[in-house]
């Protein structure tokens, strides 16, 4: 483990212990629903699906959406399949509860915090996860690249500023983190270029997945 995730995951331990007053101040922020705190911190009130699950993660509504077709894809791969898609916004929430098909649940995505990991992990115990854009949790990441769960990201998709960082000096954090995806797909020339740079190996690029999406909808 490098110096700087070694780092990430004490200074994260340590902040785990103001987790439950951040949560309040965002509720009273209109930004958490007060009555699924628990996910925050790895649990759930569900209970666990038998069989497989290939988890999801999108940010915010930008991204959940995208991974709808890729949702449906999925179960009509195989019948038995279930999907958990965690997400990280309120508005998210309320969209994904209105298009959800059956044998799809969503959870908020927990702190990235070593407690509330292992929580979660050790709940849903996934076969797949699947990221998207460049929503990236070092802790989840590890600990589920540790649990022999298969890691990809897709559309990913990153500012030049954030590759310039992975790039110079969390670059050893940077090739942990990156290099434990099994699969990594960069939706543009940009974040190919970057990630091809820190990893060392070719990244495919085959251009944003949002525009191959749904229409959305229009209230005229």
């Amino acid at each position: 483990m490098s110096i700087t995730l070694g780092l990430y995951k004490t200074v994260t331990r340590v902040l785990a212990v103001f987790l439950p007053f951040w949560l309040k101040k965002r509720i009273k922020q209109g930004k958490e629903d007060s009555t699924r705190l628990n996910e925050r911190f790895g649990k759930t009130n569900f209970e666990r699906p038998k069989g497989h699950i290939i988890w999801l993660h999108g940010a915010s509504v930008g991204e959940t959406k995208m991974l709808l077709p890729l949702i449906d894809k999925i179960l009509s791969s195989d019948e038995k399949l279930y999907v958990l898609i965690t997400s990280g916004t309120l508005t998210s929430a309320k969209m994904l509860e209105a298009k959800l098909p059956k044998h799809a649940l969503h959870q908020f995505l927990p702190a990235d915090t070593p407690k509330a990991v292992n929580n979660f992990l050790e709940f849903w115990r996934p076969s797949l996860a699947i990221f998207a854009e460049s929503d990236i949790w070092p802790n989840m990441i590890m600990a589920a690249k540790n649990q022999g769960i298969k890691l990809a990201l897709i559309n990913a998709r990153m500012s030049n500023k954030s590759l310039k960082r992975w790039n110079g000096w969390a670059k050893s954090m940077g090739r942990e983190v990156f290099g434990a995806f099994d699969i990594i797909i960069a939706a543009d020339k940009t974040t190919q270029i970057g990630l091809s740079k820190l990893l060392e190996r070719n990244i495919e690029n085959l251009g944003n997945l949002k525009n191959a999406g749904p229409t959305l909808e229009c209230n005229a």
